[in-house]
């Protein structure tokens, strides 16, 4: 059964469905639990609701790319072709690894070329060559979004993915945050555990679902 919204999990305890009515508690900061929730969640999940494409060019002689504001995980980045270029799939390697492959020219400009490996620092995709000529690319990530909120003027997010196809997750992560609060072990862990299994067969789901996909299209 989805959650009916934001409003009802941070109501109070006489409130069905609210975060105080499950651990039968009225003193719980709520706002901050299901921040921290959103949080947690964003971590783990993998899920086709958070799946987004970003396009751009990498220009000549541009040896990065600055990362999407909501950029989470990055699972695929491609050049795609442009009628002069063809598509090319770079290397992820981690962001040592990339320093490591920088080659210079006779400046203490790095090398330029077709980037082979690419890796993620704090802001931006990281490449080992600046692009010897404009390369169009495509990057398929997992994003955050937007965080549950009230209502004000008619403002707000209440309702997200979380609260409509995973509110069983969104429950039990709850409870586990709100259970450490009361320093109730026993129970959070129960709660995480559940969590845990949750978020484990989500992604799952969606892996499946992505496979299918793939046999299709190479069918």
């Amino acid at each position: 059964m989805a959650l009916a919204n934001y409003t009802t999990l941070i109501n109070t305890r006489a409130t069905a469905g609210s975060i105080r009515e499950a651990v039968n508690h009225d003193n719980i900061p709520v706002e901050t639990i299901v921040s921290d929730a959103e949080t947690w969640l964003y971590q783990r999940l993998k899920v086709r609701q958070m799946l987004l494409t970003a396009t751009g060019t990498i220009t000549t002689s541009t040896s990065h790319i600055v990362l999407p504001t909501d950029f989470k995980q990055a699972k695929l980045l491609q050049f795609t072709p442009n009628g002069t270029t063809g598509k090319h799939v770079p290397e992820l390697r981690n962001i040592d690894s990339v320093w490591e492959r920088i080659g210079y020219g006779t400046s203490t400009l790095r090398a330029t070329g077709l980037p082979q490996y690419w890796g993620l620092d704090g802001t931006s995709i990281q490449f080992e060559l600046r692009a010897n000529v404009n390369y169009p690319y495509r990057l398929d990530y997992y994003r955050s979004l937007p965080a549950l909120t009230s209502a004000t003027g008619g403002v707000g997010t209440t309702t997200n993915f979380l609260t409509s196809e995973y509110p069983r997750l969104l429950r039990s992560i709850c409870n586990a945050l709100s259970y450490e609060w009361l320093k109730n072990e026993k129970e959070k862990l129960y709660w995480l555990s559940v969590a845990e299994k949750e978020v484990f067969e989500a992604n799952t789901d969606t892996d499946e679902l992505e496979g299918a996909d793939l046999r299709m299209e190479i069918g």
